[in-house]
């Protein structure tokens, strides 16, 4: 995602450090001080869209006593993002191109861990034929990043990138760099219409692409295919109204060579006469390594696992509609699990009232979730533990209209999750399939994790992995519409957000004492006139 758009007015990218004497005051968010929009389409199918944005400089107020101090939070920042596309062939091939740059102005020193340039530029291609039944899609990018020393080492280092990862040899950490570039791409194509429909697509990205300062990019450095077979019927047939198969494989490999999983999956949704739905899936990952959970450590291998969904929903077009998620995750260690449960409501009380809701519940143990990193006699070692955790969480939504121009919405989301670590290991040979030469135990003594070989490893005094988040988030809207065109929002957001370093027994006490975490309140008044010239 070369463009997403919540990266402007963002956070704030630093917090200055407090003693325990100070309070600290920071924006929740970044000033968006100018912003230009501009987009349009003529005759012979030519397209083009803009967006320039600036961001003010921001600062936090470190308060002790009577003295109070600023500090720079975010340096002021330029955001651009500019797309061209061509229609030829009756819009059947289409060419197109996009260039995106984040500019920032960095004259603070706690600052220089923030790039000061980025530059992403990219290229599409596709065309459709026999009536789009068959096409065929190119796409590319190359980004290059500027900054500091620091800025780029750490964007080497960053969860995306992991350069400092142990055992890969095509990864190279230099912390002299002050840039770092790299391209991505994706070719798709097949038969999409039709009966019988077969598509496949090849994507990549370097490691040392990036897009987060003004896109997204969840991970570099991967190559991953896929070949997707479906088989679709939408005429009516017994009690089903319609219904298709999908059997799909894929697999993904790092720029070194390394197999990072193979996954073959089978999905079987149906339709109704009476318009409910129901769908079934089957997915088995094999040969997986993750290359992330070790947080810059080797390779970790995943057990192999299989996992079995379901979904049923009724009538859609009900002004009630109830729908239930149920979601089963298996490990072939007989350890680790996950077991997920989704209900949801969306309820048209009457014409202009609506209320949705969806609540969860995941319960699950992790057999290998990273808990530390240590270096001991000049060598790198992790641990790892076994996770037992229960999350519960629920989503409302409701909206009444008043008149056609006067409107209330409120959003509310309650979250909880609790987590106990038991069973402590440290990472032997992190690739092997058998799990006693994957991992050595641990044993505790007194307060401290201790390895016979490496002494103590972690404090549970001050390092207790265990813990109980509760999160709650809330907006309440007023918005009206005082004359065509021209707007007037009141909104008031709560949130509220707390976590403690220890296991709290009951996830449904920790989902009741949500009320009692201390909340931050905010008020915004935002009024638009239009008018004509």
């Amino acid at each position: 995602m070369l463009y997403y758009s919540r990266r402007i007015g963002h956070a704030p990218s630093y917090r200055p450090y407090t003693e325990v004497d100070e309070t600290l005051t920071i924006p929740d968010n970044t000033s968006i001080i100018n912003a230009l929009k501009l987009t349009g389409k003529n005759k012979s199918g030519f397209s083009m869209g803009i967006v320039n944005s600036m961001t003010a400089k921001e600062f936090a107020t470190i308060s002790a006593e009577d003295v109070s101090t600023k500090e720079a939070v975010e340096p002021f920042t330029n955001y651009f993002i500019g797309r061209l596309k061509q229609d030829f062939n009756k819009g059947n091939t289409t060419i197109g191109g996009i260039a995106t740059s984040t500019i920032r102005s960095i004259n603070d020193e706690q600052l220089e861990f923030l790039p000061e340039k980025s530059m992403v530029g990219g290229f599409d291609f596709e065309h459709n034929w026999l009536n789009r039944k068959y096409f065929f899609n190119a796409k590319c990018f190359y980004s290059k990043i500027d900054g500091s020393k620091t800025a780029i080492s750490r964007l080497q280092r960053s969860s995306q990138h992991l350069y400092q990862r142990e055992n890969a040899e095509h990864l190279e950490y230099n912390s002299q760099l002050t840039s770092l570039q790299g391209w991505g791409g994706e070719l798709s194509g097949g038969k999409r219409s039709g009966k019988f429909r077969l598509t496949g697509n090849v994507d990549w990205r370097s490691p040392g692409v990036d897009l987060n300062d003004v896109g997204y990019m969840r991970q570099a450095d991967y190559i991953k295919e896929e070949i997707n077979l479906l088989y679709n019927v939408n005429k009516p047939k017994g009690i089903f109204l319609k219904y298709y198969f999908l059997m799909k494989q894929l697999h993904t490999w790092s720029f070194g060579g390394e197999n990072l999983k193979d996954q073959f999956s089978f999905e079987a949704k149906t339709t109704f006469k009476n318009y409910w739905l129901a769908s079934l899936l089957l997915s088995r990952n094999i040969n997986e390594l993750d290359t992330r959970q070790l947080r810059g450590g080797p390779s970790l291998r995943v057990d192999n696992n299989t996992r079995a969904g379901f979904i049923f929903q009724t009538n859609s077009s009900k002004k009630l509609v109830l729908s239930t998620k149920l979601d089963f995750l298996r490990f072939d260690d007989n350890i680790t699990w996950r077991d997920k449960y989704d209900f949801s409501i969306s309820w048209l009380i009457s014409n202009n009232i609506s209320l949705s809701s969806m609540s969860g519940f995941a319960s699950e143990n992790n057999n290998s979730q990273y808990v530390k990193q240590k270096t001991v006699k000049g060598k790198m070692e992790y641990v790892v533990g076994k996770i037992e955790r229960q999350t519960l969480y629920t989503t409302l939504r409701a909206e009444y209209f008043i008149t056609p121009e006067l409107s209330l919405q409120y959003y509310g989301s309650p979250y909880a999750s609790i987590g106990k670590y038991t069973g402590f290991r440290k990472v032997n040979q992190s690739k092997a399939h058998n799990l006693n030469e994957r991992f050595s135990p641990l044993f505790i003594s007194g307060n401290n994790l201790v390895d016979e070989n490496s002494g103590v490893l972690l404090d549970f005094t001050t390092e207790n992995p265990d813990f109980n988040f509760q999160e709650f988030r809330s907006n309440f809207v007023l918005r009206w519409e005082y004359k065509t065109g021209s707007t007037f929002y009141f909104v008031w957001t709560n949130t509220r957000s707390g976590h403690d370093d220890e296991y709290f027994p009951s996830i449904v006490e920790s989902f009741k004492n949500i009320s009692k975490v201390k909340a931050q309140n905010a008020f915004m008044l935002k009024l638009s006139y239009w008018f004509s010239l």
